[in-house]
């Protein structure tokens, strides 16, 4: 069965917060297609980084239109022991864009990144768009990817709203919402990006830090970003990865994806320890800092 946008906003309220982000953009927006097609040159830099701290490489991945700075208190925490490789992806949060495809492009650029910095299989933590790029590396790149932590993402998004939906599915829809997600006028995507944040995060000093940094994002960017994480099912190749994964899922609702659905896209990933944040909506580094880094620092520490 095809997914549809109606689909979708009869289960609104089982959908997680990034998702709701694109369907309120689909409902709001009126726009006609452009093309959002584009090929990349290889020297276009896919993110930027910061260093901070030294010991032993970990690398943090930011999630949809978010800066790198989305980890200043992890980092902060984390600098004491660790060299803290901090990515600010291409398009986001004022980084210039690149023309092809951000999704493709990190995990082949991070992992020559890891190669030329002699990380030796860093540990690679993502929020959101950041920890479905943390799986493709643990799959595609298992050499240069050490220990996975994904915070509140699933291998296959377009599949929590509708569990028999296929990449093909929903490729349609994702299509017209990379289409109105680039075209659209500025003031109306932030609008909807201002009522979403409220979802993502508790605090109002962390919703406007997020729309801050999504109204320094490209539009285009984040469109097909939007579109590729939906339309992208990474469930077939998570018995390829063999690094030690936690999965910190949030906990409070509208936007927390239900228990079921977690376990169930996680299934074929191998010793995956899934942990629910019960105060914490989307950014759970955000929303409960103090659970986050004891999960994170135990999970360093091998438990």
């Amino acid at each position: 069965m095809t997914a549809t946008v109606a689909d979708m906003k009869r289960n609104f309220l089982n959908l997680p917060a990034l998702f709701c982000f694109a369907l309120c953009l689909v409902g709001a927006l009126s726009i006609s297609a452009n093309s959002i097609a584009g090929d990349s040159p290889a020297s276009e830099k896919a993110f930027k980084v910061e260093k901070h701290g030294k010991g032993s490489p970990i690398i943090l991945i930011p999630g949809l239109g978010c800066s790198g700075e989305v980890w200043k208190d992890t980092v902060a925490v984390l600098e004491k022991d660790h060299e803290c490789h901090v990515l600010t992806l291409a398009g986001f949060a004022g980084v210039p864009p690149i023309t092809n495809s951000l999704l493709d492009a990190v995990p082949v650029q991070l992992a020559k990144y890891i190669h030329d910095e002699k990380l030796n299989q860093p540990v690679i933590i993502g929020h959101s768009m950041g920890g479905f790029l943390a799986l493709r590396m643990a799959a595609e790149h298992p050499d240069e990817t050490g220990p996975i932590v994904i915070v509140d993402s699933v291998p296959f998004l377009g599949g929590v709203f509708q569990p028999e939906a296929t990449a093909e599915s929903v490729q349609p829809m994702a299509e017209m919402l990379a289409s109105r997600m680039a075209s659209a006028p500025h003031d109306e995507f932030m609008a909807s990006t201002k009522g979403t944040m409220a979802m993502m995060v508790t605090s109002s000093e962390n919703q406007k830090k997020g729309y801050d940094w999504m109204n320094l994002s490209d539009q285009k960017t984040v469109g097909r970003a939007m579109s590729g994480i939906i339309s992208t099912d990474l469930r077939p190749m998570l018995p390829k990865i063999h690094s030690r994964a936690l999965m910190l899922a949030a906990g409070v609702v509208p936007g927390a994806v239900p228990e079921e659905v977690v376990k169930s896209q996680y299934a074929d990933l191998k010793g995956v320890k899934i942990v629910r944040a019960p105060k914490a909506r989307h950014f759970i580094m955000l929303d409960d800092p103090e659970f986050f880094m004891a999960q994170v620092k135990a999970f360093l520490g091998g438990k």
